[in-house]
């Protein structure tokens, strides 16, 4: 369930720097710093269920960009 909790931090953050949604009214102000700092806790719950189901994300990454 924290996946879907960073995720929806991340949504929150670009609907505010694109102005879009219901977000786009409140009072704070957009910022990329705080969608970097999401983005990051997003990406440190990827890396731990991947490492949780023992998946190696760099091979399969690798695998799609030669795709």
């Amino acid at each position: 369930m924290t996946i879907m909790e960073e995720l929806g931090e991340v949504a929150t953050e670009v609907q505010l720097l694109e102005q879009i949604g219901s977000k786009a009214e409140w009072e704070i102000a957009p910022s990329q710093e705080r969608l970097a700092e999401e983005m990051t806790h997003l990406l440190n719950v990827i890396l731990v269920l991947a490492n949780f189901y023992d998946i190696d994300l760099a091979s399969i990454y690798a695998r799609m960009l030669k795709a």
